[in-house]
């Protein structure tokens, strides 16, 4: 007969492919009442995987005792003094392959609640996943923004969502993505060369960095940038406005100055100096084609905070079942609509 931990892997598995498969609230509903269906606690048992990690914790220890022992104690022992720190060893990455199993276990149910809770987020705020190829896709928005020129070593879209914003006055359809880039750095470091001497020796790393963002088509400003971060340079022609908290917080690049002066109204630049102190390190570029690119560091845009998991039943349909509000999204997209509604030549300064 399986035990309770074979029967929750292989139960966890078949919830983890519906929920893959599922798009509606609904579904993701029904995923909670496959595990309900199950009567299984879903929680692993690790009594045993506890009890091999004390053991092998204080078989390792004693060996440690003993391998650091002085010699009169040591002449007394049965094994040689090597073997008491190979013993130690091994039973410390046994203790840690016992605490790795815990860990994993508690993972795997984490994994699940996540996906669940994310897909939830989406379902409730009218966000649909889209694919891409990362890399090649990166490529592509670079060919209009300098955002995504940053990083020396590689650069790619590792996730974008689709959504829809209705306003009062206008309405738009936008993406959001994570753009992920690293940069390679050499520098030296001075080692020891083991004679008494020094030598440099020259080394490698990769800084990972990610930022996010919101792409949408506007065809009331172009070849515009009003950047905190700039990645690569895409106009010249620099502009400043009358606000010094404005030219403070971003610089503005262009083609022409006198449509840099025509987009950025007073109201305008009171709007992007409230955006700013919202999402740190905000960008706005405008495409030559009328896209519009808004970047940021904020992570969070389309993040809330889960209150319970598969662990937790009852309360984790509850949580489902009600509606998760995102309210960086909901400001960033309400100053957008701004940004279009003070754009449009019928409105009146």
């Amino acid at each position: 007969m399986a035990s309770h931990n074979e029967k929750l892997k292989n139960l966890l598995v078949e919830v983890s492919n519906q929920v893959e498969l599922a798009h509606s609230e609904d579904e993701l509903l029904s995923c909670i009442d496959t595990l309900e269906a199950s009567n299984l606690e879903i929680k692993f048992e690790n009594k045993n995987s506890i009890i091999y990690a004390i053991v092998f914790a204080t078989l390792g220890l004693i060996s440690l005792f003993f391998y650091s022992s002085g010699y009169y104690v040591r002449s007394y022992l049965p094994f040689n003094h090597d073997t008491y720190l190979l013993a130690a060893i091994a039973s410390g990455v046994a203790a840690l392959i016992a605490l790795a199993i815990i860990q994993f276990r508690k993972n795997q149910i984490n994994a699940i609640s996540n996906l669940i809770f994310t897909k939830d987020i989406y379902a409730d705020n009218e966000l649909s996943p889209i694919k891409v190829n990362a890399k090649s896709y990166a490529r592509e928005l670079g060919e209009s923004f300098g955002e995504f020129h940053r990083g020396n070593h590689s650069r790619e879209i590792r996730s974008l969502v689709e959504g829809k914003h209705t306003g009062e006055e206008h309405t738009f359809t936008y993406r959001y993505y994570q753009f992920h880039y690293v940069n390679k750095v050499t520098y030296y470091e001075t080692t020891s060369d083991g004679n008494g001497g020094t030598r440099r020796v020259r080394r490698t790393r990769y800084d990972h960095y990610d930022r996010y963002g919101m792409l949408i088509d506007f065809q009331l400003a172009k070849s515009l940038e009003i950047v905190k971060s700039r990645g690569k340079k895409m106009y010249d022609e620099r502009y400043k406005v009358a606000s010094n908290n404005f030219n403070k917080q971003f610089k503005v690049y262009c083609n022409d100055p006198m449509d840099a002066a025509r987009f950025l109204k007073p109201v305008i630049v009171l709007e992007l100096e409230s955006l700013a102190s919202a999402l740190r390190t905000l960008n706005l570029e405008f495409s030559d084609s009328g896209q519009l690119c808004v970047s940021f560091h904020d992570s969070n845009v389309l993040k809330s905070n889960r209150q319970f998991g598969i662990n937790q039943l009852a309360e984790f349909k509850q949580e489902i079942s009600g509606f998760t509000d995102l309210p960086k999204l909901k400001l960033l997209t309400e100053s957008l609509h701004k940004l279009f509604k003070y754009s449009d030549n019928n409105f009146k300064d």
